[in-house]
């Protein structure tokens, strides 16, 4: 446990240390900087579209959230009657069913952590700085669409989580309102679109930059770190923590991408939300 407590706290040091690298860019960064200030337009919002989206995953999160965290308590008789055979094959084979606490715990560090990231990295590159009030909406963009598909997955679906399935886990545990949350990994989601949000808006701001891999590094640690914690707690299948790290990367990559300036002049274009009763999404249509 000590030894998982230092790489954290080094993933985190590494978090923050990172974003002073464009402040001491070698003559590679430099040009590219130079490049950026030339394109000032990297990214173009549409009102019509953002804040619709924005709103809606708002509503959405609070409800949802509402919802899915007070959830009726398993009784024993329904952990009494939790089989293993019942869960997937691949789940069932590498799946972590004894909880642990301590990195139930440590795993908030870089959930929490990964909220501001994207600000530091902003404010520490002159050109994002500029734009800062435009990036500030597409981050809330970003945690929106985040929201709607992350806290979708326990509304529509209760699924145990895997310490549900073992005797000896703390009954004060298995009896909570979170225990069919399962499906699937929001902490693990909510750090993969932040950092690769923050990663994918550096390389589209300094697109000649050898520093853009290492953002990139970054993120894929984070997330990779966050998503093995739930894991390895006995919160998640692996299937719901894999699931939970693409769609949070996907989405802090494709958000930033469908708001490029080229993009967004084509009025061909549109990308709407959409919520109901059953399900949940987007729809986007080119004409």
């Amino acid at each position: 446990m000590k030894t998982v407590k230092k790489v954290i706290i080094s993933l985190l040091f590494l978090f923050f240390y990172v974003s002073a690298l464009p402040q001491t860019a070698t003559k590679d960064t430099t040009a590219s900087i130079q490049k950026a200030e030339n394109k000032r337009d990297v990214y173009t919002l549409n009102p019509c579209v953002d804040i619709p989206i924005i709103s809606v995953g708002t509503v959405w999160a609070i409800y949802a959230s509402h919802v899915i965290y007070t959830k009726p308590p398993p009784n024993q008789q329904q952990l009494n009657s939790l089989n293993k055979n019942n869960i997937n094959s691949f789940d069932r084979r590498f799946a972590i069913y004894k909880y642990s606490a301590s990195l139930d715990k440590l795993a908030y560090y870089p959930f929490f952590a990964a909220f501001p990231y994207p600000f530091i990295v902003f404010l520490a590159n002159r050109n994002q700085k500029k734009d800062l009030a435009k990036l500030s909406a597409l981050y809330a963009e970003v945690l929106a669409v985040t929201g709607i598909f992350g806290f979708s997955g326990p509304y529509f679906v209760n699924q145990y989580r895997p310490y549900d399935y073992d005797p000896q886990n703390p009954v004060s545990k298995q009896m909570s309102h979170t225990s069919e949350n399962s499906f699937y990994s929001g902490h693990a989601q909510i750090v993969a679109a932040s950092t690769f949000f923050a990663a994918k808006v550096y390389a589209d701001y300094y697109p000649d930059s050898k520093y853009r891999w290492v953002f990139y590094g970054i993120a894929t640690l984070a997330t990779c770190a966050e998503g093995y914690m739930r894991y390895d707690a006995g919160e998640h299948f692996p299937s719901d923590v894999l699931l939970g790290m693409g769609m949070g990367a996907a989405i802090g990559i494709l958000v930033p991408q469908l708001h490029k300036h080229k993009l967004i002049k084509n009025r061909d274009v549109s990308f709407m939300p959409y919520v109901n009763t059953t399900n949940g999404g987007f729809v986007l249509t080119y004409n």
